[in-house]
């Protein structure tokens, strides 16, 4: 069923962004006024991690407003081949 698929096909195109040295203050700004639960950080523009809404809430209850987001992100980002066939990929 995949077989004519690639993995640019189904992946998303548009996503939040966040850079890494916002404070945790800001970023629960950013949760509060979003729907999005997701979020690449970024550093000089460039992808460097993601963060969801539920850690940014944890490190604000648990560390305050002032510490970085880069604290919290998780570094370990994917890049995959866009142009790869889907089925290999899933």
């Amino acid at each position: 069923m995949l077989r004519d698929f690639k993995v640019h096909d189904i992946l998303m195109k548009q996503f939040p962004k966040m850079d890494a040295n916002e404070t945790i203050k800001t970023a629960v700004a950013v949760v509060l006024g979003s729907q999005s639960k997701n979020f690449i950080i970024t550093k000089a523009g460039i992808p460097a991690g993601t963060l969801n809404r539920d850690p940014i809430i944890m490190a604000f209850t648990k560390n305050g407003e002032n510490k970085f987001v880069y604290n919290f992100m998780d570094q370990n980002l994917v890049f995959p081949d866009g142009n790869s066939p889907l089925e290999n990929s899933f």
